[in-house]
């Protein structure tokens, strides 16, 4: 057998003090958009502004100005000058230097010396990149104690360490 359930009689409603319906509204101050004008209406804003774009100015400034440096032409090694040789020519110098029409940013005076000292009339040899467009190179040569010829060869003879030390034979 089934019971069925009746549904009770209404029920009396005790009514409270009336409560609003739904969401209380709370004053949540200006929107984003209002936020948005506002600060664009302030004086920091503005000073920001100005800020930021002068920084730009100046990056921008620097780096056209670095990319005058590293095109221009004149920028590149067009006078360089030798001193101190006198066994060996200017131009046999220069060969081995090889910084003529080189960049002066892309003159390398560690290296472009050691390739100078491989002379061999040549004690040593120091490179100075001069901006914009100079090297100067100066170099120090052996002082030969004799000079000994063997048919068309001609050598010098150096002394390398002194009285004591081995004697060094340079072809020229």
């Amino acid at each position: 057998m089934e019971v069925r359930s009746r549904p009770r009689p209404g029920a009396v409603r005790v009514r409270g003090p009336t409560r609003a319906r739904g969401r209380v509204l709370l004053d949540r101050g200006p929107g984003p958009i209002e936020r948005a004008l506002r600060g664009l209406a302030s004086a920091a804003f503005w000073r920001c502004v100005l800020a930021k774009l002068a920084a730009l100015a100046v990056l921008v400034a620097a780096l056209f100005l670095l990319y005058e440096i590293a095109t221009s032409s004149y920028f590149y090694a067009s006078e360089v000058t030798v001193e101190g040789a006198s066994l060996l020519g200017t131009q046999e110098i220069l060969d081995a230097a090889a910084v003529s029409g080189v960049h002066i940013l892309w003159v390398n005076s560690r290296q472009t010396a050691q390739r100078i000292g491989l002379l061999p009339t040549v004690k040593e040899a120091s490179v100075h990149a001069i901006f914009p467009r100079r090297v100067a190179i100066a170099v120090t040569e052996r002082q030969p104690r004799v000079h000994w010829q063997l048919g068309n060869v001609n050598f010098l003879v150096d002394a390398e360490a002194g009285s004591s030390g081995p004697r060094r034979a340079v072809k020229i």
